[in-house]
This record gives C-alpha cells, sequence and structure tokens, in this order.
C-alpha cells in the first residue's frame, strides 16, 4: 500500500508553495507521484495500437516499496535549515532552484521509476539507467566510473558470439540488485542480521541505527557488491577467446599474466607519456604559424595546449590519492617493502571476513604441506597472487577477482580519502567470494568437508546474499556463446516473497515443450538431450541442490550459529513468450546512451568541444540528466516509425543526412516523429510526478516556481491516468510552432552526431524494393 509520505521533502515543498504562492491545493506531493499499478496505457507503432499493462511483479512490489517507504530521506542533510527546506541549493533545470533535500527525493524517485522500467522490458538499454542512476548517487558522476560498466557491455555485445559458452551479465547484475533489494524489504530476519553484523560502521556514512538510515546504508552497499560484481568478465572473456582457439586444451595455451597489483598506477603510467608527446606536437605546430594547417587542426592544438597540463597533473594528483588511500587501508604492522599492497588489502579483508572457520579446509592443509609455518592469512595471499596466471589456476580465469581489483581501484579513484571506510572493504570481498575462489579455494563446494562448511548469513550478510541471488538469477539472459544459444533457460522468473522464504517459478517458452493432461512438462522430441538450466531443474533438481550446497539456506545450520531462516523452493512452468521487448532494426557496437544524451543535448552549439559537452550535461539535476537519456533511447523507435533505421555496417540503402516532413516513405514524418517525442517528454514527467498547469506564471521568478511545484504549461492533464492519444493530440493543438520545434528538432541533431562519429549512419527503408506499396 502507497504511503502517501514516501517523499518528505516533496511532501513539505507542497505545504510551503501554498503559502508563497497562494495555492489552493498542495503541490507537489507524494501521491502525485503515481504508483505504477495496474496503470495501463496505449503506445502506437507501426504494427498498430498495443495495450501495455504496467501491472506489478511481486518481486518489483518489494524493490520499489524498498526504495519508495524504507529509504525515506535518502541523502538528505539532517539541519534544520535543510530539513524545514529554507535553502535553495538544490539543482533541478539549473543550480540553486530547489531545496537540496528536494532534491535528493527526486534523485530517489527518478530510481523508482528506472526500476519499473527495467522489469517491464529486461533490456540492456534499461539497465543502463540502474547503473548510471546509481552511480551518480552514491559514487561520483557517471563520467569518472563509466569505463567499468561500459567495458563488460562493449564486450558482451561484440566479443562473446565467438566464444562457446557465455550468457549475459550486464542486465543479470541488475536483476541480482533488485532481487536483494525485494528479500531485504521482506525479509526481517535478514535485517536483523545486517544491523548486527553491520551497525558499528554506520557512523562512518553518518547514519543511525533507524530503520531509514539501516535501509540507506543496505542499499548504498549492496548496490555497489551486486551490480558491480561482473564487471571484471572482459578478463575472463578476452582469455577464454584464445583458448576457444586451442580447443581448450590448456596444455596449448598461451598463456597471458596480469599484473594487478600494478592496476592502480597503469592509467597515469600509460598517458601521461602520450599527453606529454601530444602535447609537445601541439606546441611546436602552433609556433611553426603553418599557413597550411585548418583552422579545425589549430583549434585541436590550441586546446591540448590549454587543457593538457592540468589533465596530467589530475592523473598525477589521483595516483598519488589512490597510493595514499590504499595505505591507509592496509593492516597493522605491514612491511611497506614487500610491493603487494593490492594482495595484502584483499587477502586481510578476507581473513576479517572469514576468521578461522574455513582453517581445517583440505586446501589449506595442502598448502601448509609445501609451506611450513605459514597462516591462513599467507595462504589468502597466495592464492590471490596466482589469480593473475592462469597457468597455476588450471588454465581458468576468475572474473570475481578481476571484478573485485577493478571496482577497489576505482573506488581509490573516485572516493575520497576521509569517506574510505570497512564497508567498502565488506562490499569488495563479497565479490571476491561470489564464484570460484569461495567455491574451490575457500572450500570445496562439491566435496564432503563443505556439508558442515556451508555459506552462513552471519559471516557476511552482503557475501551471502550475493552468492544467493547470483545463483538464482538465470532467466532472460542473452545467449552470446555458439553453445549456449541451443541451450534451454528460462525466460522469466516468478519470485513470490513470504518473509523469509521465497518461492521462484521458472518461465519457459512452451514451445520446447509438451505438457501431459496432468500438466507435467516434458521437451520435445527434437530439444531431447538439450543443455541448460531446464535440464537441471527437471528430476532431481540439482539447480536447487547447488544453491544449497553453497550457502545456508532451507534449515542447514552447518557451522552452528547464523541459523539458516532462508528458505527457498525451485519449480517450473511452460508458457507462452508474449513478452514485449521495443527492440528495432537500428543497431551499432558503437553508440553508447550516454554519449549520445550529452552530444544531443548541445548540438545547438557546434563550437564547442566533446568534454565541454560533457560538463555542461553534468550541470543538470539527475531528473534532467535522465529525461535526456530517455530520449536517446528512443531514437530507434522514432526512426522505426518512418521507416529508417541507423547502422554501423553498410548497407545496401539509402543514407539519410536529414529528416523533413517531405520523406519519401512517410507522410508528415517529422511531425510524426514530434508526436512520439511529446509523448515521451510527457509520460517522463507524469511518471515523475508533474501535473499540467500554469500556476507559476504569478511568481516573480517563474522558472524556480516551476521547478518547486513541479507544474507546466506543455504538460497534458492526467487526472484520470496517461493516454498517449492525449499526448499526441496536444501535441497539435496545445503547443505553438515553437514548442513544437523542441519536439522535432532533436533527431536531426541526432542526425548530426552520427555524421561525425565515423560508420554510423541513418538508412531509409525502400519499401517498394521490398514489395510494400503502401
Amino acid at each position: 500500500m502507497q504511503n502517501k509520505t514516501a517523499y518528505t521533502a516533496i511532501e513539505e515543498m507542497g505545504k510551503i508553495n501554498m503559502k508563497t504562492y497562494g495555492m489552493e491545493r498542495p503541490y507537489p506531493t507524494s501521491a502525485g507521484m503515481f504508483e505504477f499499478k495496474n496503470q495501463r496505457f496505449w503506445e502506437k507503432n507501426a504494427r498498430g495500437k498495443r495495450e501495455i499493462s504496467c501491472k506489478r511483479s511481486e518481486r518489483e512490489a518489494h524493490a520499489v516499496n524498498f526504495i519508495r517507504n524504507r529509504c525515506v530521506g535518502l541523502r538528505f542533510k539532517k539541519d534544520d535549515r535543510h530539513i524545514n527546506l529554507k535553502d535553495s541549493d538544490g539543482k533541478s533545470l539549473k543550480p540553486n532552484q530547489i531545496p537540496y533535500n528536494m532534491e535528493m527525493d527526486i534523485d530517489r524517485r527518478c530510481l523508482e521509476v528506472a526500476i519499473h522500467r527495467f522489469l517491464e522490458s529486461g533490456v540492456a538499454k534499461d539497465a543502463f539507467d540502474i547503473y548510471y542512476i546509481f552511480l551518480e548517487m552514491f559514487i561520483s558522476s557517471y563520467g569518472s566510473t563509466r569505463e567499468m560498466i561500459e567495458m563488460l557491455s562493449e564486450f558482451e555485445t561484440n566479443a562473446s558470439s565467438l566464444l562457446m559458452k557465455h550468457r549475459d551479465h550486464y542486465s543479470h547484475s541488475v536483476y541480482v540488485f533488485l532481487i536483494g533489494l525485494a528479500y531485504y524489504d521482506s525479509s526481517e530476519s535478514y535485517r536483523e542480521e545486517y544491523k548486527k553484523q553491520y551497525k558499528d560502521l554506520l557512523p562512518l556514512d553518518n547514519l543511525t541505527e533507524s530503520d531509514e538510515d539501516l535501509a540507506a546504508h543496505f542499499l548504498k552497499y549492496w548496490g555497489i557488491s551486486a551490480l558491480f560484481h561482473d564487471i571484471g568478465y572482459p578478463f575472463e572473456l578476452s582469455f577464454e577467446q584464445v583458448k576457444s582457439y586451442f580447443k581448450n586444451n590448456i596444455n596449448y595455451v598461451p598463456f597471458v599474466m596480469y599484473n594487478m597489483n600494478n592496476y592502480l598506477v597503469s592509467e597515469a603510467t600509460y598517458h601521461i607519456p602520450k599527453m606529454e608527446k601530444e602535447l609537445e606536437e601541439a606546441k611546436k605546430r602552433l609556433s611553426e604559424n603553418d599557413s597550411g594547417i585548418n583552422e579545425k587542426d589549430i583549434n585541436n592544438y590550441k586546446r591540448i595546449v590549454e587543457s593538457y597540463p592540468d589533465k596530467m597533473n589530475t592523473l598525477k594528483r589521483q595516483q598519488q590519492e589512490a597510493e595514499a588511500k590504499l595505505k591507509k587501508m592496509l593492516p597493522a604492522g605491514y612491511n611497506e617493502n614487500v610491493g603487494d599492497d593490492l594482495y595484502i588489502y584483499l587477502a586481510d579483508a578476507l581473513e576479517q571476513c572469514l576468521g578461522t572457520r574455513y582453517e581445517d579446509s583440505k586446501m589449506y592443509k595442502a598448502y601448509l604441506e609445501k609451506n611450513p609455518g605459514k597462516k591462513y592469512r599467507d595462504y589468502l595471499e597466495n592464492v590471490l597472487s596466482e589469480r593473475n596466471d592462469p597457468s597455476k589456476c588450471n588454465g581458468f580465469i576468475d572474473h570475481a577477482f578481476f571484478s573485485a581489483v577493478m571496482l577497489t581501484v576505482n573506488l581509490l579513484k573516485t572516493v575520497d580519502l576521509d569517506k574510505i571506510n570497512m564497508m567498502y572493504t565488506n562490499a569488495i570481498t563479497a565479490i571476491l567470494l561470489h564464484n570460484s575462489f569461495y567455491k574451490f579455494s575457500v572450500t570445496n563446494y562439491k566435496s564432503p568437508y563443505n556439508n558442515a562448511h556451508r555459506f552462513t548469513v552471519d559471516i557476511s550478510p552482503l557475501a551471502f546474499l550475493l552468492m544467493l541471488c547470483d545463483e538464482i538469477q538465470c532467466w532472460d539472459r542473452t545467449s552470446y556463446g555458439k553453445n549456449s544459444r541451443g541451450q534451454i533457460h528460462p525466460m522469466n522468473c516468478r519470485i513470490s516473497f513470504k518473509g523469509d522464504k521465497m518461492d521462484a517459478v521458472y518461465v519457459f517458452d512452451s514451445k520446447n515443450f509438451n505438457k501431459d493432461e496432468n500438466g507435467n512438462l516434458s521437451l520435445k522430441e527434437e530439444y531431447a538431450g538439450v543443455k541448460g538450466t531446464y535440464s537441471k531443474i527437471a528430476g532431481d533438481n540439482e539447480f536447487l541442490k547447488d544453491i544449497e550446497s553453497i550457502v545456508s539456506i532451507n534449515g542447514d545450520n552447518s557451522f552452528g550459529s547464523g541459523a539458516a531462516k532462508t528458505e527457498l523452493s525451485v519449480s517450473m512452468v511452460a508458457e507462452t513468450d508474449n513478452r514485449y521487448r521495443r527492440t528495432y532494426l537500428s543497431s551499432s557496437n558503437f553508440l553508447h546512451l550516454y554519449t549520445m544524451a550529452y552530444k544531443v543535448h548541445q548540438m545547438n552549439h557546434p563550437e564547442i568541444s566533446d568534454e565541454e559537452m560533457e560538463q555542461k550535461f553534468n550541470e543538470l539535476s539527475l531528473e534532467y540528466k535522465m529525461t535526456h537519456i530517455g530520449r536517446a533511447k528512443k531514437y530507434a523507435r522514432y526512426l522505426h516509425e518512418i521507416n529508417c533505421f541507423y547502422s554501423d555496417k553498410q548497407p545496401d540503402f539509402e543514407v539519410v543526412n536529414e529528416i523533413t516532413d517531405d520523406d519519401k516513405n512517410t507522410d508528415n514524418a517529422l511531425d510524426r516523429i514530434g508526436e512520439l517525442e511529446h509523448d515521451r517528454w510527457c509520460f517522463d514527467h507524469y511518471a515523475m510526478g508533474w501535473i499540467a498547469g500554469k500556476d507559476y506564471d504569478i511568481a516573480d521568478d517563474k522558472a524556480v516556481a516551476r521547478e518547486r511545484m513541479r507544474i507546466h504549461k506543455d504538460m497534458i492533464d492526467t487526472s484520470e491516468g496517461y493516454s498517449q492519444e492525449n499526448a499526441i493530440r496536444h501535441y497539435h493543438e496545445g503547443l505553438d510552432d515553437t514548442d513544437r520545434k523542441k519536439d522535432k528538432r532533436p533527431i536531426n541533431n541526432f542526425l548530426k552526431v552520427l555524421a561525425r562519429d565515423d560508420g554510423i549512419r541513418v538508412y531509409r527503408l525502400d519499401l517498394k524494393k521490398n514489395g510494400n506499396n503502401e
């Protein structure tokens, strides 16, 4: 049930607006931010009308309830001035237009809307929203951390098809994150254990033991653990590609060794010498006064001379600060001459997490036989150092190790020194343990020894939940590898949450199955012997048994403490695949939403550099940045509506350099895109709690009043819900020519951006050539 005061700053702003502007009713309100529950709206496309249902799943209901009702006051400043909204420290369209805590409430709403959007579609472009919002809210600006996420996405999209076995990890990590939010919301015992384990660390984030602060703490550190637990996969992917070339015979693989301990300083070491050479060349060319240099090159040389010195100093400073932060995180008594800072830090973190629980393991005993007198901590450090060298790991690359290292380095570069604390270490440890390191180096999860040593929640609530959710999430994962594409995996999963219990019903595509009169499933003859998740659930449910062998659930109490209250049941059904992906012909392996959003946003100022474009974009509030990213995601659909598409290939179709209303295939093509853009803009504002009106016209500063009231003259009436038809009608009847141009102009700005990026072009489908004369 909706909590009408879930967004307390927004609610209070409505009351203040009544007094300040003489409004008859308070606005904005939490109630104005509707819940995506049984909302329906019509979406028009080239195939006709389609009704989109926004009915919530139980998984979504719990995840959103966590954000909306458990995280009240998230990231608020709690002094009297800010609590009473007497400041103008917050950003909206511009800085200093709204109170700071109101901006924090709006940011939280952005995350709530993004969760709904992703769970409705499941596609990577909507997964991106959650990555982006989380990084902006809890780590740093997306631009300073984007490599972590974009490298994983690009590697999976461009390189994974060369492997024999590989499935998506980009959207998978977002699903894992949301399962964890839902379980925290449902399970009181997990919340109690989380509080018990981490309450002493709450003050490090200026938080108390209140339910709201505890939820805020969980959101931040669970998000770090879940969203970034697979960012090291590119290391594994590249190695597996080489290995597959040699038919997986590891005796003949030319192994590549990684020195991840030096990863911390590699960026500055690599970039600064290159920048020094470019700077020297630029100074030389400018001093020559060569009349043959064109104006574009001159401007580029000037940019290098003006900006490179500061950039190089920044890289040096970031490296020095990162090294200092790592020294701060090392254990007491550390010998600074050892030179393996990163491994020592990770080994110390693991030892603090695991304690003495696994010191009787077979692996540690074997290590002691070769290294008498060594401690368990030495064993952990040795195992970590071997993770660089596949020849010492039976030809295996542990992506969890590389994920933990990458995250550590990025945090050291982006988080202030005084904010680095043990909770970051707990999140990094959870990532390190979620895969083979725990399964084969801490214990052997298939051995009798492990029967009494399953991972319990009291060892590490974050690691426990990551292991559990990572194993549960196996549906709706794009199969990239050659063998993976032929396997049978679930397309969805309906998870019900009842306290500590999760009932997971995996939904498979009915086209693969026969069903008898009792509803029992069996594979069709042509799919006999095909592997995948189905074969592991069918029969003895090896799927669930594997999870039970890793984490302590379903009554297991391995260590005699940390009682396994978590329960999980697994079953399956077969249904018709009726998912609506909203995917289109447009595609490019080199087009990124963030880059596209900030470039189109500033394309009316082509004279400024890409760096300046990005800087201008980042002056916007998170809400306004998300609306530009939302528009960038829609370009594929807009082009689809007028029978065009973009591609980095070179298909045999006519290149389109500008879209006008005189398009060959579509009447009023530019107006059609304007209609769709106005619909997108209206629905995005509706989802964020804006309403139609001109109440702000009475204010001296109309722009500030509009942002505080969250009322806009170009919105449509949504008092009875949202209607796309009303939005399109309003585009023609409610907007003047100037406002309609705002909806039409971005598509041609988009084409200009593509023209600047080699290899990506817009093409027009030749309908007559393809036998369609409509």
